[in-house]
């Protein structure tokens, strides 16, 4: 699979990306590079793991085109990679408030709860 013509090659991106890794090495390179793709490939926001139920959560920017936007739901998308769970915001600090407890929104996290 090769490169879509308005899709800018991975080491262009790190190229121009180079001053947020600058200094690093090792695994704190490779996860802030990871980062970095996962933003502008992905509109990946920020991705972690919640304490709460061990998986791996996300927040999304609606207006990626990689996302699939609710327009009725806001431009942020709060998403467990693990489950497929979405649940989307108009705030930025909203989303961000979700990532920490994906049982609240998650309908399988919700399942396994019980």
């Amino acid at each position: 699979m090769g490169l879509s013509a308005e899709r800018e090659a991975p080491d262009s991106v790190l190229r121009r990306n180079a001053w947020k890794l600058r200094g690093l090495s090792g695994a704190a390179f490779e996860r802030r590079a990871s980062a970095i793709l996962r933003r502008e490939y992905e509109g990946v926001v920020e991705s972690r793991r919640a304490r709460s139920t061990g998986t791996l959560v996300a927040l999304l920017d609606g207006e990626h085109p990689e996302v699939d936007n609710d327009p009725h739901g806001g431009r942020w998308a709060t998403l467990c990679e693990d489950h497929g769970g979405v649940v989307y915001h108009r705030a930025l600090t909203d989303a961000k408030d979700f990532l920490s407890h994906p049982e609240e929104w998650c309908p399988t996290c919700q399942e396994n709860r019980e």
